[in-house]
Formats: structure tokens, C-alpha cells, sequence
């Protein structure tokens, strides 16, 4: 198991300082990108590390930090900051093309299970993505057993415009300390996230939580704890495994039938995609699959206001 302590293993923000600094330039430099319109911006640093470490946005050469970031969009860096790369068979979207600029990120976001569509038919990629949506899909990628719902969200005054199914994502998230408020005491559920605080929210988050990226086997008897895996996890016929507090993005194979399988997934342990060695009959559902997301609430038609400019942030990094 790895503890990612950074999202960009290995890289300093003071390493590529100097050597931004030694190239004189303002822009970024990166394989395939150069972001142009970042430079003096309050994410400047925290965006030239994550181009320099593969966040390409398919934007050409601007970021577009203060612009607000898109469904597409999002699934995109979300990717990106969990290393998913494994696409769905097929997609249920009527209005995702095979060549859309983003179809390969929503492909895999569906595969992973940590988004749906407007719809069983329709995923309203352009649409911006507000903060209490974003709450609700992040809740679906990280651990957050124990995590309480009630507490600092009320906090803040206008925490009463959470919609209902919104409510305990944005507390747990909230409680976390991932989501923060505005200065003036507000959380502003129904605003667009912009493209540079939604990457200041995966900084915040994938510093945080420990991700496995490996495919491995287990040994019996293993237990497995607030983990995000994102590879495949294979389970020897026989071996009795429990996962606590768990997501597993990837895949999680049994060497047997439903019947034998003998795991445990604990403390609101999910698996996106459970695979059985052998065909058995159906003994009416299994704990171990995550189902399908529900359709995606349509955002409410009169959000709050933006953030009023640079100065009104509510996620600080570093």
C-alpha cells in the first residue's frame, strides 16, 4: 500500500519553482503543455505542478482557472488525480459521441461508478458542475465511514439550501475539512466549483487519502482498511478477506462462484465492478457490487452567485 502525501509523487512545488525561475518563463513547461493565463493567479503554482505532471485539460494553452469547470471536465481530472484509466464497455449516452473530446473520461467515470448521466440516456457533459454535485460524486471515491454528516455544515448560514440529496456528501465532506466556506459565513451549495478550485479540491483530497493503484492478490485472512484501490484485487478460491472502509474503484475478482465467495466488505465498503470465476445462479444481490449511480439531480435553475474574484476564495492550498 502506498500513501500518496502528494499527488505529484516525488515533485516539490519549491523543485519546480527553481526551475520555472531558471527558465525564465511565465508559462508552463510540460510534455505537451504550456498554460499561458495562470501567471499571477492565486492556483499559478499548485496548477504549473499538476501540467508538469500530466494534467493536460484538452484546452489548448489556457487553463481557464476562473472559469467554471464542466461535467466533462471534472471526470477528467478526477482521472487523472486517481490514476483511473480502465473505460466502460459501453455507455447508455445519447449525447456522448465516440469522438467527443472527453468520451474516454466519461467512459472510465462510469466504469468506476463515481458518476451517471442526467438520465439513464443523457449525461449533459457541458453543463458546469455546482458544489454541492461535486460533493456527492467525491463522496463516491474516497472513504468516509465514521465521517459525521451534521456538525461544521451548520456552521454556515445559508447550509439550508443543501438539496436533500446533497445533504450528507456536502456535511462529510465538509466535516472533513475538504469543502470550506466563503468569508461571509456562507458554503453556497447551488455555485459553480471553477477549474482551479475543483484541482484545489483534489489536491486537498488525494494528499489526504491513502490510493492504491496496484493489481494485486491477496493472502487469506488479509484484512484491507480505508483504502481507495483503483486496480484489480484478486481473491483465491478459499480465502476469507475483509475490506473495511473501503473503495475499490477497479475491480475485485473472486476465484470461485458467488455461492463460495467468502469476503467481507465492511463500513460502507464499495466495489465498482465485482467479477465471479465461475456463472451461478443469482442469490438476489451481492454486497460486494456497488450498483449503478442514479441519475445525477439537475442542478438548480437559480444558483447563487460566483465568487465576486481571486480574492473570494474558499479552498486555500498549501
Amino acid at each position: 500500500m502506498k500513501k500518496l502525501r502528494s499527488m505529484w509523487r516525488g515533485r516539490s512545488v519549491l523543485a519546480l519553482a527553481l526551475v520555472l525561475l531558471m527558465l525564465g518563463g511565465t508559462g508552463i513547461l510540460a510534455a505537451g503543455v504550456t498554460y499561458t493565463d495562470v501567471a499571477g493567479h492565486w492556483s499559478q503554482t499548485m496548477v504549473e505542478e499538476a501540467a508538469a505532471n500530466g494534467l493536460d485539460m484538452l484546452t489548448g494553452d489556457q487553463f481557464k482557472p476562473n472559469e467554471p469547470i464542466t461535467r466533462e471536465q471534472f471526470t477528467h481530472m478526477v482521472n487523472w488525480a486517481f490514476g483511473l484509466t480502465t473505460e466502460a464497455e459501453s455507455l447508455p449516452f445519447t449525447d456522448i459521441a465516440a469522438d467527443d473530446v472527453y468520451a474516454s473520461d466519461i467512459s472510465i467515470a462510469y466504469r468506476a461508478k463515481y458518476v451517471g448521466g442526467r438520465s439513464e440516456t443523457e449525461f449533459d457533459p457541458y453543463s458546469p458542475l455546482t458544489r454541492q454535485e461535486a460533493a456527492v460524486i467525491l463522496s463516491r471515491l474516497i472513504p468516509l465511514y465514521g465521517v459525521e454528516a451534521t456538525g461544521k455544515i451548520e456552521t454556515f448560514t445559508d447550509y439550508g439550501s443543501i438539496a436533500t440529496w446533497a445533504q450528507d456528501a456536502m456535511g462529510r465532506m465538509t466535516t472533513k475539512g475538504y469543502f470550506d466556506g466563503y468569508p461571509d459565513l456562507t458554503i453556497r451549495p447551488l455555485g459553480t466549483l471553477t477549474n482551479a478550485e475543483a484541482l484545489a479540491l483534489l489536491t486537498r483530497i488525494v494528499a489526504d487519502v491513502t490510493i492504491n493503484s496496484k493489481d494485486f492478490t491477496v493472502s487469506a485472512g488479509d484484512v484491507y482498511e480505508n483504502t481507495v484501490y483503483t486496480g484489480t484485487i484478486t481473491v483465491p478460491a478459499g480465502y476469507r478477506v475483509t475490506f473495511r472502509n473501503c473503495v475499490i474503484l477497479g475491480t475485485l475478482v473472486s476465484k470461485t462462484t458467488e455461492e463460495k465467495t467468502n469476503w467481507a466488505l465492511e463500513d460502507e465498503t464499495t466495489a465498482a465492478n465485482v467479477e465471479y470465476a465461475e456463472e451461478a445462479p443469482s442469490t438476489g444481490g451481492s454486497s460486494s457490487s456497488r450498483p449503478d449511480p442514479k441519475p445525477d439531480p439537475d442542478p438548480d435553475p437559480d444558483p447563487d452567485p460566483e465568487p465576486g474574484g481571486d480574492d473570494d476564495v474558499h479552498i486555500e492550498f498549501g
